[in-house]
């Protein structure tokens, strides 16, 4: 739980960091940040990363086979 919650912490401040040096990304009117809108594509982007995951790992081979089967010829 508490890997979940500094993940979630840690996307929130790359989102906000962003936001402020990147003129394209903005979180709310006017220049000002909307902390509910940074809060809501937080757990959007914590969710998807979550469900990627597990899928790019059984398309890698990583989880289930040794690095015997998985390697190009």
């Amino acid at each position: 739980m508490m890997t979940l919650i500094l993940r979630l912490v840690g996307n929130a401040i790359a989102l906000y960091v962003a936001s402020t040096l990147i003129d394209g990304i903005q979180f709310g009117a006017g220049g000002e940040v909307d902390f509910g809108s940074l809060l809501a594509v937080t757990l959007i982007f914590g969710v998807v990363n979550a469900v990627i995951k597990p899928i790019v790992q059984v398309v890698t081979c990583r989880p289930f086979w040794s690095r015997s089967v998985c390697s190009p010829l």
